[in-house]
């Protein structure tokens, strides 16, 4: 035991150098399948090497306590990043990881995204524990190096993980997971780090309405179609979990799989390319932006970023125009810091889990027949006292990884699909629907529906284009028509059932920052200045809208196409066509890149909320 290289392979930095570049290769290989051993030792080492050495540097006494627990953490670190990349096909910001205290809420849907190969992230760390419990050590006493080597490993790690950062963030590469490939995984989350705190200026001058409108190429209508023909009445705005655009209209085995809103279609606005917007807060980030017409964030939950700002929004507009505005939501509120926004957004009143209780729990929370039924007297308390209402829906038995209890459901799903994710969403939806069909019974029973606008629009995808399995791809590809892409994953149902209006099927491009201005008109109430990023969409032929998050900066949807900014790929909405190297979309790219940037300036600059 006294040759050198014996003595080296059991030295605690180079085993447990070893042990990480091996969980590296495990984690890259699910994110890029041509990862290799060496390919990963020529990224990834030299972060390890620069952590490791400052631990041979700085820790004497209990030294090998330290590199269990720093081996320990990364372990974590990168599991975490794994089934974050599983889930939304992209690397978290490493300030991501103070959603982990929120993680017990969701404890089922990452529960799916585990695979039993994780098991190798702490196979090393039970070994080196059972060692160390029956007091045989596996770590020599003695240092390998003496401390002036340490210093120079340390200072050359550093330089190269600086240089090859440097370098490669030079080729403004606007896919974080693609600039984890090349600089690896800890050097790409310090590098967005670093960004994103000198990203936080945003300085770019007055923003105005006028300033907004001519980024998107558009001007306001002196006369604009269909103001104030729901006047004085009230609102509904119910935002469906996961619920995309394509089960509408839909049939298995002959069976509608959402009857009741294909009914309401045939009664209302229907919006037929309208796309999800969110950032990293998904369901909360809808909320926020539906409610707000503003952009998300990059990186990070609005909710938890701004949860001390006061926003310019919907209820407060309404409330201004003598409306009651409340919100509700089957969950604890503290979940993405809802006790904060809902107050920050104007919200009178919020109702949560201590108001629905815990009756008829579907996943996270009560279901939705129970956020609707319990619902009602709030509905019918504000009409009673001749107040026009603003009632705001989160609904949830509709949630990944959608599991509903035996019995609750009746469609009948071929059997190809029973077991699947799709044939476990395709009866979550159908739930979801039957529950709204008994909500609007109650709310004309009640003589409330020919008074009510009412809103649904889905919150966010259910199947990530890139991450959607083989076997469900099969049965999106019968079920759609055509092969299930990045324009199937943004597009989301929004339908506006207005009372005394025809319906109208309208083909425009929209999304959730839209979602304001068009209510919003409808209602008869005038914008005035608040400064919003989304148009009216009865009165706008011409829409883009950035795409933040799920895909690479720069990244919108327009008229007739989604735009990505990596590789300046297009496809078109209708014949899903896919062409590369469109430079002639680099103006449209730099305007919505502007109009992200105002957005994030004017949030920056709005006061913090005054709290009673």
């Amino acid at each position: 035991m006294k040759r050198p290289e014996l003595k080296a392979l059991r030295s605690p930095f180079v085993l447990y150098t070893l042990f990480m570049i091996l969980k590296s290769l495990h984690v890259r290989q699910w994110m890029y399948e041509d990862a290799t051993f060496w390919s990963v030792v020529a990224v990834e080492l030299s972060a390890f090497l620069l952590l490791f050495s400052a631990v041979e540097l700085i820790g004497r006494k209990g030294k090998n306590v330290v590199y269990f627990l720093l081996n320990f953490l990364l372990s974590t670190i990168y599991l975490a990043v794994l089934v974050y990349y599983r889930q939304f096909h992209r690397i978290p910001p490493f300030e991501s990881l103070y959603l982990l205290g929120e993680a017990e809420s969701v404890g089922d849907s990452i529960a799916v995204l585990l695979d039993p190969t994780d098991v190798i992230m702490y196979l090393d760390l039970v070994v080196v524990a059972v060692f160390a419990l029956i007091r045989k050590p596996i770590f020599t006493a003695n240092p390998l190096f003496p401390r002036k080597v340490w210093g120079g490993v340390l200072v050359l790690s550093l330089l190269v993980s600086s240089w090859n950062i440097t370098l490669k963030s030079s080729q403004d590469v606007l896919d974080p997971s693609k600039l984890a490939k090349d600089v690896g995984l800890l050097n790409a989350e310090a590098y967005q780090a670093i960004k994103e705190k000198r990203s936080k200026e945003f300085d770019t001058g007055p923003i105005t309405q006028e300033g907004i409108n001519d980024l998107k190429g558009i001007t306001e209508p002196t006369d604009p179609r269909a103001f104030g023909v729901a006047k004085n009445k009230n609102l509904i705005v119910i935002q469906l979990e996961s619920f995309q655009n394509f089960v509408l209209g839909k049939k298995i085995n002959g069976q509608e799989i959402t009857p009741n809103l294909n009914k309401l279609v045939g009664e209302s606005l229907y919006f037929d390319h309208y796309n999800s917007m969110i950032g990293q807060g998904n369901t909360s980030d809808a909320e926020f932006i539906t409610n707000t017409s503003l952009y998300p964030l990059e990186n990070g939950a609005m909710s938890t970023i701004y949860k001390d700002k006061s926003f310019p929004s919907l209820p407060k507009l309404l409330e201004d125009a003598g409306y009651d505005a409340f919100t509700m939501h089957v969950n604890d509120a503290s979940f993405y810091n809802r006790n904060e926004m809902y107050p920050n957004m104007g919200y009178n009143q919020y109702y949560d889990k201590s108001y629905f209780g815990t009756d008829d729990v579907i996943g996270m929370g009560s279901s939705d027949n129970v956020l609707y039924g319990k619902s009602l007297p709030l509905l019918k308390e504000r009409a009673d006292r001749g107040q026009p209402f603003y009632a705001n829906y989160v609904t949830l038995s509709s949630h990944h990884p959608f599991k509903l209890p035996d019995g609750a459901d009746d469609l009948q799903v071929p059997s190809e699909y029973q077991g699947t994710m799709l044939g476990d969403y395709l009866h979550a939806v159908h739930y979801t629907d039957a529950a709204l069909g008994t909500f609007f019974d109650l709310l004309k029973q009640n003589g409330l529906y020919d008074q009510t606008v009412i809103a649904l629009y889905g919150d966010h995808f259910a199947f990530h284009a890139d991450s959607v399995s083989a076997e469900d791809a099969t049965s999106l590809q019968e079920l759609l028509g055509h092969p299930y892409d990045k324009t199937d994953m943004l597009n989301i149902p929004m339908i506006m059932h207005v009372p005394g209006m025809g319906a109208e099927t309208l083909h425009g491009i929209g999304g959730q920052v839209d979602t304001m201005p068009t209510l919003a008109n409808l209602l008869g109430v005038k914008l005035g200045d608040q400064i919003h990023f989304g148009q009216d969409l009865l009165n706008q032929p011409h829409n883009r809208i950035g795409e933040l998050f799920y895909f690479p900066t720069g990244s919108f949807v327009q008229d007739d196409l989604l735009y990505l900014s990596e590789g300046s790929v297009t496809i078109d909405l209708l014949s899903r066509e896919r062409k590369e190297g469109t430079e002639e979309y680099s103006n449209p790219m730099t305007n919505v890149l502007e109009l992200e940037k105002e957005s994030r300036a004017y949030i920056e600059r709005l006061p913090a909320r005054k709290k009673s």
